[in-house]
C-alpha cells in the first residue's frame, strides 16, 4: 500500500522508486529512534577580558584582550565588543584559524588610550548563528594615572563702579569632559605683583569644542574611518580621496593630541567614495576596504604596522556611491553592503573569512540611494539596513532575516534630497533610530524607532547649512546621545545636543577651517574620554575640533599697580586639579589704574 502512494504522488522511475522505497524502509526506524532522544545542548559561548598595563598612565597603550570560546574550545569568529562603564570603546573580530604572527585564535584585541581616573571594563560577545548566546565578561577595573592638559585665556574690561579698574576673568579649558575645578591666580608680570585669586564657578560650566586643527590630505577627503592601524594605541585616520579619475586612499598616523603624521596614499579605483575599516579575513589585524563609482572595490589587507598590502581587487558592478560593513548572516564574519545609484538598489557581499566576498545580491530601494547604514532595528539579533534615497525623498527600511538576506523594504518620507543617514537610541529606550540630513532644506530629520523594525514619522531640526554628513555620540557627558552634521557650506560643524527623550536643542556650530564640508567623523583622538570631531573637506583637507570643557573664574574691581600713563602686562594662571594639568595664559595690556606694586 505504501508502495502505490509513492508511485501516485511522485510517479517517478521505477530505478527511482526502488531506492527511494529502500532509503524510506531503512531510515523510518532511525527517525523514530532519534525522535525519542533528548535535544542535544545548545553551544554554550564564554568570554573572559584581560587589560594591560594596569594601572596605566595617560597616553600609555592598553590593550584589552578577549578571549572567546564555545563548548570550551576556542571560537573561530564573531565579533567583541569593549565598553568603558556604558561607554563604547570599540569593536573587533574574534581571530580565526589562520592567525597573523603574535595572534591567536578565539582571541579578539583592542588597543587604545584612555582619560585618567577609575575604569570599569568589560567585554561582549555577539554570537555566531551557530553559537547565538550573547554573553558579557567580568568587569575589570583599570586606573589611568596623570593628567590631561588644559588651556588658560584672560580677558580685562573696567569695572562698573569703578571704571579705572579692572574685571579679569579667566576662562579655563580642559581637555575632557570633567568640569575644571580649583583656582585661577591674577598677576602683574610687569611689576611681580600678585593681584589676587579667584575660584573656578561650576556655574560657568560649558561643553564645546576647541580651535580647528587642519590637516592637509594629500586629495580630496570625502569619507573618513578611525581605528589604530598600527597597534600604538593612538588612533589613526584613513580617508577616500575622490576625483573624476583614478583616486587614492589615505592613512594618517595619530599623534594623540588631534595632529598627524603625513599621509601614505594607496591608489585606488576611479572616484572613491566609499571606506570601512574591520578585519576582513579573521587573522586579527585591521583591513581597510575602499569602494569606488567604477563598480570596484579594493580590500587592503593590514600588516599590522599601519601599512596595508597591495590590494585584492573584486568588482561589484553598477555605480556604488557608499558601503557599510557588518555580519549580516551571522557567521562570525564581516560582510559588506553597497547602494548603486542608478540600479536603484542595494547589494550584499557576503565575506568568506579569507578576504574573498561572494557575488553580490541586490535589493530593490527608492530612487536615486545616497547612504547606507546598518543596524539591529527589531531587536531579532539580526542587522537590518537603512537607505536613504535622494530622488523620491524617503529612507528605505530592509529587515534582515539572519541568513544574510533582507525582506523587502519598507519606506518612510523624509525631507527634500535627503543624502546621509544615520543610526542610533536617542530617547535611550532600547531601540534604534535613524537620523537623516536633508540637504536640499537644511534640516535634520528624526524618525523613532518603535522596536519592531517600523518608525515613527520624520520630525525635523534647522541647521545652518545644506547638511552633507551626519554622526551621533554622547559629546557632552550626560549620557544622551547628541548629533552632529557637517555642512557643505558654510565651513561649519551644527550639534544638536539631545534632551534624552528623542528632541533636541537648537544648533550650536564651530568652524571647521575648511571650504567645503562632506562628511563628519567621531571618536577619541587623544584620549582623554571626550568624543571628538573629524570633519572631511572635498578640498584636501581635514579637521580635527578637540572636546573640551570649560570653566571661568573672575576677580572684580582689582586696582592695577601704576598710573594711567604705564602699561602693564597681566597674566591668569590655573592651579590644574586631580584630573587637569595647569595652564597660564598669554598676557594681556591694561592700563594702571593708581595700585602700587607689591612684589
Amino acid at each position: 500500500m505504501t508502495l502505490k502512494v509513492c508511485f501516485c504522488r511522485l510517479k517517478l522511475p521505477l530505478v527511482l522508486i526502488a531506492g527511494l522505497f529502500f532509503v524510506v524502509y531503512d531510515c523510518a526506524p532511525r527517525a523514530v529512534a532519534q525522535h525519542l532522544l533528548p535535544a542535544a545542548p545548545a553551544p554554550v559561548n564564554a568570554i573572559t577580558l584581560s587589560v594591560a598595563p594596569n594601572p596605566a598612565k595617560v597616553k600609555e597603550k592598553v590593550t584589552l584582550t578577549a578571549r572567546v570560546t564555545t563548548n570550551k574550545k576556542a571560537a573561530t569568529g564573531g565579533t567583541v565588543s569593549f565598553f568603558d562603564g556604558k561607554l563604547p570603546l570599540g569593536s573587533a573580530q574574534v581571530v580565526g584559524t589562520k592567525p597573523a604572527k603574535g595572534y591567536k585564535t578565539g582571541t579578539a584585541k583592542l588597543t587604545t588610550i584612555v582619560s585618567p581616573g577609575p575604569h570599569s571594563l568589560s567585554a561582549v560577545y555577539g554570537g555566531t548563528a551557530g553559537s547565538p548566546k550573547v554573553v558579557r565578561s567580568k568587569r575589570l577595573a583599570l586606573k589611568v594615572t596623570g593628567k590631561t592638559g588644559s588651556s588658560t585665556v584672560l580677558t580685562a574690561k573696567a569695572n562698573s563702579q569703578h571704571p579705572k579698574n579692572y574685571d579679569f576673568t579667566a576662562s579655563v579649558r580642559g581637555f575632557g569632559l570633567a568640569a575644571p575645578k580649583n583656582t585661577v591666580d591674577f598677576a602683574d608680570i610687569t611689576t611681580s605683583t600678585d593681584l589676587g585669586t579667584a575660584a573656578l564657578d561650576p556655574k560657568t560650566l560649558s561643553h564645546s569644542f576647541g580651535k580647528a586643527l587642519v590637516t592637509n590630505a594629500s586629495g580630496a577627503p570625502v569619507q573618513s574611518v578611525v581605528a589604530d592601524f598600527n597597534g600604538d594605541g593612538f588612533p589613526d585616520v584613513a580617508t577616500t580621496n575622490a576625483v573624476f579619475g583614478p583616486s587614492t586612499m589615505a592613512v594618517f598616523m595619530g599623534k594623540a593630541n588631534g595632529e598627524f603624521q603625513t599621509p601614505v596614499s594607496y591608489p585606488t579605483g576611479y572616484f572613491t567614495s566609499g571606506i570601512v575599516a574591520g578585519d576582513f579575513n579573521n587573522d586579527g589585524i585591521l583591513d581597510l576596504v575602499a569602494m569606488s563609482q567604477d563598480g570596484t572595490i579594493a580590500l587592503f589587507l593590514g600588516n599590522g604596522d599601519g601599512t596595508f598590502q597591495t590590494p585584492k581587487v573584486d568588482t561589484i558592478g553598477g555605480l556604488p556611491v557608499a558601503i557599510v560593513a557588518g555580519d549580516f548572516n551571522r557567521d562570525g564574519i564581516l560582510d559588506f553592503a553597497t547602494i548603486d545609484y542608478f540600479g536603484n538598489s542595494t547589494s550584499v557581499s557576503l565575506g568568506n573569512g579569507d578576504g574573498a566576498f561572494q557575488s553580490p545580491v541586490a535589493y530593490p530601494v527608492g530612487g536615486g540611494p545616497y547612504y547606507i547604514a546598518t543596524a539591529d532595528f527589531n531587536g531579532d539579533g539580526y542587522l537590518d539596513l537603512t537607505v536613504v534615497n535622494d530622488n523620491d525623498n524617503t529612507v528605505s527600511v530592509l529587515l534582515g532575516k539572519g541568513d544574510g538576506t533582507f525582506q523587502p523594504q519598507t519606506t518612510y518620507g523624509t525631507g527634500n534630497q535627503v543624502e546621509f543617514v544615520a543610526t542610533g537610541d536617542l530617547n535611550l529606550d532600547g531601540n534604534q533610530d535613524i537620523v537623516v540630513a536633508n540637504y536640499g532644506e537644511s534640516t535634520v530629520g528624526v524618525l523613532l524607532g518603535n522596536g519592531d523594525g517600523t518608525f515613527q514619522p520624520q520630525v525635523t531640526y534647522s541647521v545652518g547649512g545644506p547638511d552633507s554628513g551626519l554622526a551621533i555620540a554622547d559629546l557632552n557627558g550626560d549620557g544622551i546621545p547628541d548629533i552632529v552634521a557637517s555642512y557643505y557650506h558654510p565651513s561649519q560643524v551644527g550639534v544638536l545636543l539631545g534632551k534624552g527623550d528623542g528632541t533636541f536643542d537648537a544648533v550650536l556650530e564651530y568652524n571647521t577651517g575648511q571650504s567645503q564640508g562632506y562628511e563628519v567623523t567621531i571618536a577619541d583622538l587623544n584620549g582623554d574620554g571626550a568624543p571628538d570631531l573629524i570633519n572631511s573637506d572635498l578640498h584636501a583637507s581635514i579637521t580635527v575640533l578637540l572636546n573640551v570643557t570649560g570653566a571661568k573664574a573672575t576677580l572684580t574691581d582689582v586696582v592695577v599697580p601704576g598710573t594711567s600713563k604705564d602699561v602693564e602686562e597681566i597674566v591668569a594662571k590655573y592651579s590644574g586639579d586631580s584630573r587637569y594639568a595647569g595652564s597660564k595664559s598669554a598676557p594681556i595690556k591694561v592700563k594702571g589704574s593708581g595700585g602700587k606694586a607689591n612684589p
